[in-house]
């Protein structure tokens, strides 16, 4: 994934909950995956299309996975 970076402990928590789908229903934790990374390129294509949480910061929920990405442009 290009043009965006996660922070150490996002990138644990989004590791374990794909594992954690992936123990629960074989390659669940794949469509996580993907989900995410799809909603990353959404999120580079559009920045400003999430909702602004913190001055600076924005969220974006996944599709389907009751998780959201918070966000900042810098």
């Amino acid at each position: 994934m290009t043009g965006y970076r996660f922070l150490p402990e996002a990138r644990r928590d989004l590791t374990s909950a794909v594992a954690w789908y992936d123990s629960e229903f074989p390659g669940l934790g794949q469509e996580l995956a993907r989900e995410a990374q799809r909603l990353c390129l959404l999120i580079s294509e559009s920045p400003l299309a999430g909702a602004e949480v913190r001055p600076g910061i924005r969220r974006r929920p996944l599709r389907r996975f009751p998780y959201a990405i918070l966000y900042s442009r810098d």
